[in-house]
């Protein structure tokens, strides 16, 4: 590795593009730069201040933010100070504050604004060890003593408790095998287990992911994924300061469409969800315009795909259908590029399984969208496609240097310097997950196929055993239908039964919008979804979703609910994934009466 610490590569990084921008942070109409010798002076009067302050290398720190500026400060400012960052989601309820900050023994914890304070401060007495806590934003009012604003660390008179506040990693005398962060799981099933990931770790793979896709200094990344999350703090985060690249802060997740045209981005690294909303409305304002339009729409696409065939094959283009793909660029493809502000070299994709129709839609439209395979317990990256070589459907080779294998019952298994050092203070889940030759055990279900790329079948966990003994991957059929731009959600169920159903949660705005053309009288939307018509219409949109699938694939019958799975709710982990196990045992009368004769 070229850094030991992560505090190294950053300090290296900030000497090298001094007044360059490093952070970009919108306020008003425009957004604002951060240099990266302004970022390296803060950094170091924190890690000062938390030195000053008590904080010991070795030491837990909290840091509960949504996406912001003063997130990068905090974490290279914890590990400048030889401690470990514990991070939380900004969505977290202060139970579950309570029971990382009290697992993970931290003495301090920086959040955001005076909502993530209420969730700390109720935390508190329940966190023995913990003795302070700083908040980004100035407190309301009269807090507790133990409460600080930033301000508070960065005291210039704290810089005399360290030699050489810059080096303050090199100073507390942490190595690369040192933890960096302990990470607790969002998780599908059971409480989060702290995934206790090294300096290495992260290191190693950000260099095997650099090494297969480059990240320039001309490089803007547009950051919306929670940094608490191990892809956008790799990825997004770390890999974008060790290629030198500018992080631009969306205001948050839900302004993502708003910020992409002021930002204008030429990196984005996201979860399906966001492919998948942008995808569906394109085609709702496609299907909504007028013949003439959709004709061209629909030829544009068709030709842009045939190009796309032929790239993805390494095959020469026919003169003729270069001359008609300029053409859909200006008639089709460069709204697209536009609305996401006009600059995307590329586009990751992970977390999630992303729907390859969908895939083939950005590709093809000139937004090269990778779509790569990881999980925490691997710091996370573990196979990604690449520019030169994208295969749609697949999540792409492994990294240099990551070894992958298939076990005998399909499970995924890796071994690389990227594999974390073992779940904290959980040595029996430790040697559950990591066998004796360093194998991590993914618990997800994959094969090659004969490119070299890894195709995710399904998680073994998840996967539906039918009365009839077929083995069913749910995520595989939920995709498919929330495709549809009439569906929202699905989870499907049917372990042990003959036959699948479904709960879908359907989206609201198409459904208002076929009410009004189809002129039916209802009270609300609640009798929206279940009135006879939309039921006839959801039957008829899910068998034609799944229409290519074998007959023990279909979804024989299905419940609408009305209100969507939210991660509040705690539905869906915070990458907006299914907790499968969580849902059945929340709705399992629901899934069972439809079983009933």
């Amino acid at each position: 590795m070229r850094y030991a610490t992560l505090p190294e590569m950053f300090f290296s990084r900030a000497d090298h593009f001094g007044g360059a921008d490093c952070l970009q942070y919108r306020e008003g109409d425009r957004y604002h730069p951060i240099s990266w010798e302004q970022l390296a002076r803060r950094v170091a009067a924190v890690a000062a201040g938390l030195v000053a302050h008590g904080v010991r290398p070795g030491d837990r720190v909290g840091l509960l933010s949504e996406n912001r500026p003063e997130w990068a400060l905090a974490d290279l400012a914890i590990l400048s100070a030889g401690a470990i960052t514990v991070p939380l989601y900004p969505n977290a309820t202060a139970p579950q504050v309570r029971h990382i900050l009290a697992h993970s023994e931290a003495c301090l914890c920086l959040c955001s604004t005076e909502e993530q304070l209420e969730k700390v401060v109720a935390a508190k007495e329940g966190c023995p060890e913990l003795r302070r806590v700083v908040c980004f934003d100035r407190p309301p009012g009269e807090q507790p003593e133990y409460v600080r604003p930033l301000a508070w660390l960065e005291d210039p008179l704290h810089h005399q408790h360290v030699a050489d506040p810059e080096r303050c990693a090199a100073a507390s005398g942490r190595g690369p095998d040192d933890p960096a962060s302990i990470i607790y799981t969002s998780g599908t099933t059971g409480e989060p287990k702290g995934v206790v990931l090294t300096h290495r770790n992260f290191l190693a793979n950000v260099e095997a992911g650099l090494a297969a896709i480059p990240v320039y200094d001309t490089d803007i990344c547009l950051s919306f994924l929670p940094l608490s999350h191990v892809l956008e703090r790799t990825v997004g985060f770390f890999a974008m300061l060790y290629g030198g690249a500018t992080i631009a802060y969306a205001r948050s997740v839900y302004t993502v469409g708003e910020d992409l045209p002021v930002a204008r981005p030429t990196l984005l690294v996201s979860v399906p969800r966001l492919y998948e909303k942008i995808y569906a409305r394109i085609w709702e304002a496609v299907q909504q315009s007028n013949p003439v339009r959709r004709a061209i729409f629909a030829g544009g696409m068709r030709v842009a795909h045939r190009i796309l065939d032929l790239r993805l094959a390494h095959t020469p283009i026919p003169r003729h259908l270069e001359v008609e793909y300029r053409i859909v660029q200006r008639l089709v493809t460069e709204r697209l590029r536009e609305r996401m502000g006009g600059r995307l070299r590329l586009a990751i994709s992970g977390g999630a399984p992303l729907n390859p129709t969908i895939g083939r839609f950005f590709n093809a439209a000139g937004i090269p969208v990778l779509e790569g395979y990881g999980l925490t317990e691997a710091s996370p990256v573990i196979t990604v496609n690449r520019l030169e070589s994208n295969r749609i459907g697949t999540v792409g080779p492994p990294l240099p240097g990551i070894e992958v294998k298939i076990a005998e019952d399909g499970e995924i298994l890796t071994r690389s310097p990227c594999v974390m050092q073992g779940y904290y203070k959980n040595p029996e889940a430790t040697a559950e997950a990591i066998d004796a030759d360093g194998w991590l055990h993914t618990g997800d279900i994959g094969r090659f196929d004969e490119a070299g790329c890894l195709v995710i079948t399904d998680r073994k966990k998840d996967l539906i055993v039918t009365s009839g003994g077929k083995n069913v991957a749910p995520q595989e059929i939920e995709t498919r239908l929330a495709l549809d731009r009439f569906i929202d959600q699905a989870v499907v169920y049917g372990d042990g039964h003959n036959y699948l159903t479904a709960l879908i949660v359907p989206d609201l705005e198409q459904l208002r919008s076929y009410a009004r053309i189809k002129s039916l009288s209802v009270e609300d939307d609640a009798a929206l979804c279940q009135h006879p018509r939309v039921l006839d219409l959801l039957r008829r949109r899910i068998d034609l979703q799944l229409a290519d699938l074998a007959r023990y694939q279909q979804i024989k019958r299905f419940v609408v609910r009305c209100e969507p799975l939210t991660v509040e709710g705690g539905d869906l982990t915070p990458t907006l994934k299914v907790r499968r196990a969580r849902v059945y045992e929340r709705y399992r009368d629901l899934f069972e009466s439809m079983y009933e004769e």
